[in-house]
């Protein structure tokens, strides 16, 4: 009995070959905004939070597109240390003022002087992503400039009541009532807004074999 050809039906049309499974997929991070972003892809992956100290970075002073690039290429290359033949995505963003950086405000009088300091001003997020896998390294900045509305008083105080973004660099989610504090916003991506820019991580993605909508 003759052998069927491989790849092939037995009336001679060319079968679809199998297509290759793409390695598991990590987020390095433990925020729940880049959680769901990754989640709206439809794609299986696991959450691990990247061990980086990222005061100790911030301390070399590195322009601000650079620290944020250089903080998601962090926490993408620890993970995958840990998970090699996996592809990890790690991700950061660094909210400045006239080119300073600024932290995240951790409590509600840091919350107040930072909305009071960005009321009508124009700032920029800058927001990295970088891919490991095993085959090299991927990294993108996407900026956003986002300009904020005259705030009062009042206005900021019910703000941090109800969204309380003491973990959120810019002091706002974007999730939440976020976008209500502001009268502008320029970028290329909106979705880098929330901590990944989706446009160039859904591209690179496929071209890493994974299967999206």
């Amino acid at each position: 009995m003759s052998r069927p050809t491989i790849g092939r039906q037995r009336n001679g049309s060319h079968q679809e070959s199998p297509r290759k499974v793409p390695p598991p997929l990590i987020l390095a991070s433990a925020s729940p905004a880049r959680r769901g972003q990754l989640e709206s892809l439809g794609i299986a992956f696991e959450s691990i939070a990247p061990e980086v100290d990222e005061d100790a970075w911030k301390e070399r002073r590195w322009p601000v597109q650079t620290l944020a690039k250089r903080l998601a290429l962090a926490k993408a290359l620890v993970v995958f240390e840990r998970r090699p033949g996996s592809v990890v995505i790690g991700g950061d963003q660094v909210a400045s003022l006239d080119g300073e950086p600024f932290d995240k405000p951790g409590d509600v009088e840091n919350a107040r002087r930072q909305l009071r300091r960005l009321s009508g001003r124009t700032f920029e997020l800058s927001t990295a992503v970088a891919v490991a896998h095993d085959d090299g390294i991927k990294v993108h900045l996407e900026p956003v400039q986002l300009t904020m509305r005259n705030l009062r008083d009042d206005e900021i105080e019910t703000y941090i009541e109800y969204d309380r973004p003491f973990d959120c660099a810019g002091c706002f989610r974007w999730e939440s009532r976020g976008p209500l504090l502001f009268s502008n916003v320029s970028t290329a991506d909106p979705t880098a807004i929330l901590g990944l820019p989706i446009l160039w991580l859904s591209r690179t993605l496929r071209e890493l074999g994974y299967r999206l909508p």
